[in-house]
């Protein structure tokens, strides 16, 4: 009988543990999902701000940008660029026009990333269309994206668009997260650019065998 009873002890002891198990990792799914849940609202309210913020700027607004960009940019043949990374989509926007309609002055662009500057892969695909665009900045030899975080993705793009660029001599690419499938877009574009002596790959991962495509 005593042994009975202890055995029915251990097993309502054993089931009210199976429960307290699964309560708590019901209430660790629930915790999980609430935190996924705030912060696809927190997310959802930071692209909604951003699309508000570029409505509301005006059109005196983005010409006064233009015309600040235009200013460091003219008569310059070594242009260095910066922007704020948090207004990069209303900046990048206007770095590209101004550089656009800079025609043949600029020889070497320095676009390199910092702590608050960077282009990522959407930024880079932005940017590739000032390099696809005719006639837009044709005596471009030196180029330092360095520190962008632009990825096998932006670089396909940056790289693509720079084909039309004959006079192309250096490109620095360092710490941009690049990996092997890097390598084929950039022996592509020696290809088309005969100058193209110097490309500087650091602080990426591209394995040997990826950069000696």
């Amino acid at each position: 009988k005593d042994l009975a009873k202890f055995v029915k002890s251990v097993v309502e002891d054993a089931q009210k543990r199976k429960e307290a198990e699964q309560k708590r990792k019901l209430a660790e799914r629930n915790r999980r999902l609430a935190q996924e849940k705030k912060r696809s609202y927190l997310r959802r309210i930071v692209e909604e701000l951003r699309d508000l913020r570029k409505s509301r700027l005006t059109d005196g607004a983005r010409c006064n940008l233009d015309k600040k960009y235009e200013r460091q940019i003219q008569g310059q043949f070594e242009v260095k660029l910066l922007w704020n990374e948090e207004q990069r989509d209303i900046q990048l926007p206007a770095i590209v026009r101004s550089l656009t309609n800079a025609g043949g002055n600029v020889y070497t662009l320095n676009l390199s990333g910092q702590k608050n500057q960077r282009l990522g892969p959407d930024g880079a695909e932005i940017l590739s269309k000032v390099f696809s665009t005719p006639d837009s900045l044709r005596n471009l030899q030196h180029l330092d994206l360095q520190s962008n975080m632009i990825e096998d993705e932006g670089l396909s793009h940056i790289a693509n668009s720079l084909k039309s660029h004959p006079n192309l001599k250096s490109l620095s690419l360092g710490q941009n997260r690049l990996k092997d499938e890097s390598g084929k877009f950039l022996a592509d574009l020696i290809l088309t650019c005969p100058n193209l002596k110097s490309i500087d790959l650091t602080w990426n991962f591209m394995s040997d065998e990826g950069a000696s495509e």
